[in-house]
């Protein structure tokens, strides 16, 4: 309690407090007014969320975020303000997730640079995810603890300190079952630091292992089944199941194999045919927004390979190397699967899945950057990879991000980057002026990439932030009808509604805000004109957007902006 008392009265410490109260304000006041972006994921988190008992099962789908869906479904609390309760839960875990990076940081450099780098994360494009009823905000405050829990376990390699990190990646994965993903670069970390060290090989190795995995077992069945009874025996939810592991060994019919597209063969075939060039473009997306923080990585591996001797930096530096390419990795699978299976994805950029790395590496590389091996790095290493950097950074500065579809949900950061001209200009001039300060004036790298960050972070943040309140910052056609729904209309007339629309979009943007676990909607083409034997069995009204045509018999017709509803049974 003394101890608590004393850090309460430290004046650093209200400073940071007051920095990130600024902090919160500023970003609630760019998100406050976007209404919902990501309507399709959107609408299904928040109906798991909000629409179901802890134990009932998901009537949007089992996503395995049960923790998520308990934490979120307080939002019933806040009435018709639901989505801003979220917000503000969002913007809670955000906060929660800078403070975490800040204690990080502290330990591998000053103070006040721990401060402002903490600062430029929470102006960063990932603050735009506390706009959105999504589990992105809690996930990066949950990610952040077993950040901070791999870095304490790499120092002592107590099978107790694995064992947290276990328990705390299996809880995280019932935020968001993603985590599974993060868990085998830590996995991977692990190993390499075992048998790297002598005195780690072999017993503590194999106690680190068993402790990681019983406690990442543990974590999720106590807490899941807790927070929702049995289901949560399933690690992965529909995201993992018997169909997916059927398409494994799949292999596509000759015809589409000898075809130029891999879309619609096969799942592995997607992945194989799509690896090169989505990890080509995921390559030169990282070096465009990190180039120098991943040669400040990269020169600590070096630097423990040469010396084999584990300093913090060393241990921070590896970790960051081990997340970053095994995530790439992970997502350009993923990236093939989804084309393979049906979903075009050949030129998107799902940089999302790993999009907190975009602070955890440059924090990894200001500190390695920072450090006495860096200025003792020979030419003869830092050269080679300064050129291979250029390599990277050339194309993607000259043209290469217009060939590809940048979709702001999918890839904020990059998004963010591309769309404004100063910004991108900015970048590549930072850029390329670090590798040169890089290759030949090591000692000055680190104020390079101090003066890139404010442009790859708080630049790109503020851009996408305006993107987003352009697409979604006032209220369209859909918000409308779906907020008239849920005013309008009893709960048991709102599930026996039926939206028609001509986009996914459209129709879940009506959803959301209509509020129901039971409300159908189908898609149509545009100007298409319906007649009752459409009509879902049990439904009392039908809404319908844009250019749509109802032409059944209907009891009375209630116009609006872009909608129109139809009650056709009392």
């Amino acid at each position: 309690m003394k101890n608590l008392l004393v850090a309460v009265k430290d004046w650093k410490n209200l400073a940071f407090a007051g920095s990130m109260l600024g902090v919160a304000a500023w970003v609630y006041s760019r998100v406050a007014m976007v209404n919902p972006a990501i309507l399709g994921d959107e609408y299904l988190y928040s109906i798991n969320a909000r629409k179901a008992a802890p134990w009932d099962p998901s009537p949007a789908g089992d996503f395995s975020n049960y923790l998520f869906n308990l934490v979120y479904s307080s939002t019933n609390l806040c009435g018709d303000a639901f989505y801003t309760c979220g917000k503000l839960l969002n913007l809670v875990f955000f906060v929660g997730f800078l403070t975490v990076i800040f204690i990080i940081a502290k330990r591998y450099m000053n103070y006040w640079i721990a401060f402002a780098f903490t600062i430029l994360a929470g102006l960063s494009p990932l603050s735009v995810y506390t706009s959105m009823f999504l589990p992105e905000s809690m996930y990066f405050f949950f990610l952040s603890l077993v950040f901070a829990a791999v870095l304490k376990a790499a120092d002592t390699y107590a099978w107790k300190d694995w064992a947290v990190v276990g328990a705390l990646i299996g809880v995280t994965s019932l935020v968001k079952p993603h985590a599974w993903l993060s868990a085998i670069a830590i996995g991977i970390f692990l190993v390499v630091l075992g048998l790297t060290n002598a005195k780690h090989r072999f017993g503590p190795l194999f106690k680190a292992i068993g402790a990681i995995s019983l406690g990442a077992i543990l974590g999720r069945v106590i807490i899941g089944f807790l927070v929702a009874g049995p289901k949560a025996l399933s690690f992965f939810g529909q995201y993992l199941n018997a169909g997916v592991v059927e398409q494994i060994g799949v292999t596509a019919p000759a015809g589409s194999v000898a075809s130029a597209s891999a879309v619609a063969t096969t799942p592995m075939n997607g992945v194989v045919s799509l690896f090169g060039t989505q990890f080509n473009i995921h390559m030169l997306t990282i070096a465009a927004l990190m180039g120098v923080a991943i040669l400040g990585v990269t020169v600590g591996v070096v630097e423990l390979a040469r010396t084999r001797e584990l300093t913090k930096v060393t241990a921070l530096s590896l970790f960051a190397f081990i997340w970053l390419f095994s995530l790439v990795i992970e997502v350009v699978v993923f990236t093939g699967w989804i084309t393979g299976g049906g979903d075009d994805h050949t030129t998107r950029v799902l940089e999302r899945y790993y999009d907190f790395l975009f602070i955890v590496v440059p924090l990894a590389g200001l500190a390695a950057l920072t450090s006495k091996f860096m200025a003792e790095t020979k030419i003869w290493i830092r050269l080679p990879l300064a050129v291979v950097m250029l390599v990277l950074i050339t194309p993607a500065f000259s043209g290469f991000f217009g060939t590809l579809t940048i979709q702001i949900a999918d890839a904020p950061n990059l998004a963010g980057l591309v769309v404004n001209q100063d910004v991108f200009n900015a970048a590549a001039l930072f850029g390329f002026a670090s590798l040169l300060v890089f290759a030949f004036f090591p000692k000055y790298t680190p104020l390079v990439l101090i003066g890139l960050l404010p442009v790859t972070m708080v630049g790109t943040g503020y851009q996408i932030q305006d993107q987003y309140q352009g697409f979604r910052g006032e209220l369209n056609a859909q918000d409308k009808a779906g907020q008239y729904l849920r005013a309008n209309l009893t709960p048991e007339q709102v599930d026996s509604t039926w939206i028609v629309a001509t986009s996914r979009f459209e129709a879940t943007n009506v959803a959301i805000w209509a509020d129901s676990a039971k409300i159908k909607y189908d898609l149509f083409g545009a100007a298409s004109v319906l007649d009752a034997s459409l009509v879902p069995e049990g439904t009392t009204y039908i809404l319908v957007n844009g250019d749509l045509t109802y032409s059944g018999a209907v009891l009375e017709t209630i116009p609006g902006e872009g909608y129109t509803l139809h009650k056709i049974a009392e």
